[in-house]
């Protein structure tokens, strides 16, 4: 059975009864208001200090309801066939994200199996939302750190890395015969 969650920090009315609304006022996340702090536009720092602070809500939201092997998508992104085919390819990953640009990983699709998948990420974005914009373009050497680029930096750190679906999910569902 598949479930569809919305996680928002809004009231919605009138929604979709197949969709389960849940309230994102209900998890105490770390707090990286530093993050972007300095960014003068602030549409920019609300999109990047959001995209952020949606990991940690990730998290605290398939802790809470015990939920797992999770496909997460942006609500831009449409999907034109039934992603059960690719289940087992899946289930052989922690998590999975999008590789957007070499240096960028973004969150328009991925897989997470549990909650523990993202612990040792978020720690991380945590540790490097807290530091001073200068430390962390300096440190991502980039002058524009998003998101996207912490997590390309995280990755780069990890002993196992942060497979993605461009270089590590095609490379296995082309090779598999039983997909076809």
């Amino acid at each position: 059975e598949i479930k569809i969650y919305f996680l928002t920090n809004l009231k919605v009315e009138g929604s979709d009864t197949r969709v389960t609304m849940v309230d994102t006022n209900q998890f105490t996340i770390p707090n990286i208001d530093n993050y972007f702090k300095e960014e003068k536009c602030d549409v920019n720092r609300q999109l990047f200090q959001t995209s952020a602070y949606r990991l940690f809500y990730l998290e605290k939201f398939l802790k809470k309801y015990n939920i797992e092997n999770v496909i997460h998508f942006d609500n831009d992104v449409m999907l034109y066939s039934n992603l059960q085919k690719y289940k087992d390819i899946f289930a052989q990953f922690d998590f999975l994200i999008t590789s957007h640009f070499k240096e960028e990983y973004v969150f328009g699709f991925s897989y997470i199996k549990s909650h523990k998948s993202l612990t040792t990420i978020n720690q991380e974005v945590a540790r490097l939302g807290n530091l001073s914009t200068k430390k962390l373009k300096a440190l991502i050497h980039h002058d524009t750190p998003h998101e996207m680029r912490l997590l390309s930096y995280i990755n780069k750190k990890s002993e196992k890395g942060i497979p993605t679906f461009i270089s590590d999910v095609l490379k296995i569902i082309k090779s598999s015969s039983s997909l076809y």
